[in-house]
């Protein structure tokens, strides 16, 4: 946070990435925090992407992911999608709710669910401000 601020105190436009669907999440818990911290400096970024974690093949993850309360449902690298959103069949953009990695304190609906709740925060933010 005071990273953050001090960026704001000299005017360099902060730009934010947070990463959902990672080891150690809670449903609801983790998204209540992330939006809450968000809030108190909402005006003070200017850019704020939200993307579900990737792992990477040679990372500690990807190579010992139970070590991290994960598995990771496919290694197919062509099934992955690092952004949080894609263009549906009308063009639009719609969330990518999928994440290659399953938490194993949470169900998968619980999963969606947070990655949902935190690209409908996102989409409160003026459209220059997210990603």
């Amino acid at each position: 946070m005071a990273t953050i601020e001090n960026s704001y105190k000299t005017q360099i436009g902060a730009r934010i990435l947070m990463m959902i669907n990672t080891p150690g999440e809670t449903y609801q818990y983790t998204v209540d925090q992330n939006i809450k911290c968000l809030e108190s400096i909402r005006k003070k970024f200017v850019y704020l992407s939200v993307k579900p974690l990737v792992p990477f093949p040679g990372t500690s993850i990807w190579n010992n992911p139970e070590q991290f309360g994960v598995s990771i449902k496919t290694r197919d690298f062509s099934q992955y999608n690092m952004w949080m959103y894609q263009l549906g069949k009308n063009g639009k953009k719609k969330c990518n709710e999928e994440s290659v990695l399953r938490i194993h304190n949470m169900t998968e609906r619980q999963q969606k669910e947070n990655l949902i709740r935190m690209t409908k925060y996102t989409e409160t933010l003026p459209e220059t401000q997210r990603g």
